[in-house]
């Protein structure tokens, strides 16, 4: 062989061993990246498991929250309610105990109006037998003097 063509296929060996080396770290950079890459995916499904978890934990505090918030209205209204049922039935009892108080004091004018009317009508009555007795000894004595005794 000629020294030229040595030095070509020297010059082309050496070519190759360089494209070859060049293939060789491109492989390996495209590795690293593509570990690269599913490291980041994973720590990216990681961070999305973390937030919906703290997410999921967040709604269930409000839940909880609502909840009692809720709990605590329904109870409130219950107690005003009841509080309301027993002033109504308190007032009730007020106006029932007046009503029969009035009722009573009613009874009693009732009663002194006949007392006194039945007074009133004894003193009629004896003031009528008063005048029947002068009227009678009026007439009497008329008789007397009529008759000339």
């Amino acid at each position: 062989m000629s020294l030229n063509k040595t030095l070509l296929v020297a010059a082309l060996a050496l070519g190759l061993a360089a494209c070859q080396n060049q293939a060789e770290q491109a492989a390996d950079a495209r590795q690293d990246a593509a570990e690269k890459i599913k490291d980041a995916a994973e720590a990216t499904k990681d961070a999305m498991k973390e937030s919906a978890e703290e997410a999921k934990e967040a709604m269930q505090d409000a839940a909880d929250k609502t909840g009692e918030a809720m709990d605590d209205a329904a109870d409130a209204t219950k107690e005003a309610m009841e509080d309301a049922k027993d002033s109504a039935s308190d007032m009730m009892d007020d106006a029932k105990d007046a009503a029969k108080d009035a009722m009573n004091e009613a009874g009693d004018a009732m009663d002194d109006a006949k007392d006194k009317a039945g007074e009133m009508m004894d003193d009629a009555k004896d003031a009528m037998d008063d005048a029947k007795d002068k009227v009678e000894e009026k007439v009497d004595e008329a008789k007397d003097a009529a008759s000339g005794d």
